[in-house]
């Protein structure tokens, strides 16, 4: 995603929409259970607010090895900060 100073916030113009695509992309990919949340899901209930992120929860087990997975599928599409 880029760090601030420089940079603009993300909107659907400038790469949000891929970075949410790409993102349930790997979730799914996993099998994960997830909810999509933060500013990138505000439009959903009609409001707009730039952001530089996306936000998920994931629901995870303590021993389902989900993480490993996602950390996995993140670092094959080389993603920002290697899946961590």
């Amino acid at each position: 995603m880029g760090t601030h100073r420089e940079s603009r916030e993300l909107s659907p113009s400038t790469g949000l929409k891929d970075a949410v695509r790409s993102a349930v992309t790997v979730l799914d990919e996993t099998g994960a259970r997830y909810a999509l949340c933060g500013g990138a899901a505000l439009p959903v209930w009609g409001h707009e607010r730039g952001t530089r992120d996306v936000d998920f929860i994931v629901a995870t087990g303590p021993s389902d090895g989900m993480i490993e997975r996602i950390v996995a599928c993140l670092r094959e599409i080389d993603a920002p900060d290697g899946g961590r």
